[in-house]
């Protein structure tokens, strides 16, 4: 391992615990706010602005970049909760989840053996398997 590999490893360990220690509402919001301040002015922003043109031709700049610094929101609330992922519970807003037909599940439930589920990519995508659980 090289000594830009340890330090890489030491500064997540410290994002990590620190994440932890704030909390899940505080750090879905801090992942929130530092990913939509720094996340539009990355390279990989100017391919979702081509991306939107193309596909919403209809939008104009500003709205184009309300739906980028969204999608970066999102991202940086999905990463700042990825350390409570275990802790969360049902909520219908903040962190945690929100279970829409529960009772599809009763079936599955009722046999043994594996099942497939599937979700959508609202908000935190890893919340799948804690909610399944």
């Amino acid at each position: 391992m090289t000594a830009l590999h340890r330090i890489e490893a030491a500064a997540a360990r410290a994002a990590l615990r620190t994440l932890r220690a704030l909390g899940p509402v505080r750090a879905s919001n801090l992942g929130g706010a530092v990913a939509r301040s720094v996340g539009p002015m990355l390279p990989v922003s100017r391919v979702a602005d081509a991306n939107l043109r193309a596909a919403m031709p209809e939008l104009d700049a500003a709205a184009r970049r309300r739906i980028v610094r969204g999608v970066w929101d999102n991202l940086g609330r999905t990463l700042g909760e990825l350390p409570h992922l275990a802790d969360l519970r049902p909520s219908p807003s903040g962190p945690g989840w929100e279970l829409v037909g529960a009772e599809a599940l009763q079936p599955l439930l009722a046999q043994p053996g594996p099942a497939i589920l599937f979700s959508g990519h609202i908000g935190n995508w890893e919340m799948l398997p804690v909610a399944a659980a």
